[in-house]
């Protein structure tokens, strides 16, 4: 299927799936495997909330957990894939109820969640809203 839908070779996916295994020898990615991955990526950041978010962009069939199907579409298509893809995808990070809509409430709940990723001391509340409603208004 991946080899199929991407430009990638079946030796490459094959190679990806081997290194897939060896870190994840059940062929799944769980959440608690995915927030272990995420704290090794940004140690210093509190990456909670926005890991749910980010996990719901991958784990496509909502079971639960990320297979290797689901990570490498996602990989190849943030990668290699069209604008509308890439948009796609980042649109599952914002609609978080899946109702295929972004909601003022979903946009606060994603940009409150980016502020506390990054950290970011001057981006007060007031900050926030002004961003959440700019945003909203030009959707």
């Amino acid at each position: 299927y991946i080899a199929t839908n991407t430009a990638m070779s079946k030796e490459q996916v094959e190679n990806q799936y081997r290194s897939f295994l060896t870190r994840h020898p059940d062929g799944r990615i769980s959440k608690k495997s995915f927030h272990k991955l995420m704290k090794e990526c940004y140690p210093v950041a509190d990456t909670e909330k926005l890991e749910r978010h980010i996990f719901r962009m991958y784990d496509t069939n909502q079971d639960g957990d990320i297979d290797f199907r689901e990570f490498m579409m996602v990989l190849y298509i943030m990668s290699n894939g069209s604008l509308e893809d890439n948009l796609q995808q980042i649109f599952r990070v914002f609609d978080i109820n899946n109702d295929g809509s972004i909601s003022l409430k979903e946009l606060q709940k994603i940009v409150r969640d980016l502020f506390r990723f990054l950290d970011d001391k001057n981006g007060d509340k007031i900050s926030q809203e002004v961003l959440v409603n700019t945003a909203f208004k030009e959707m």
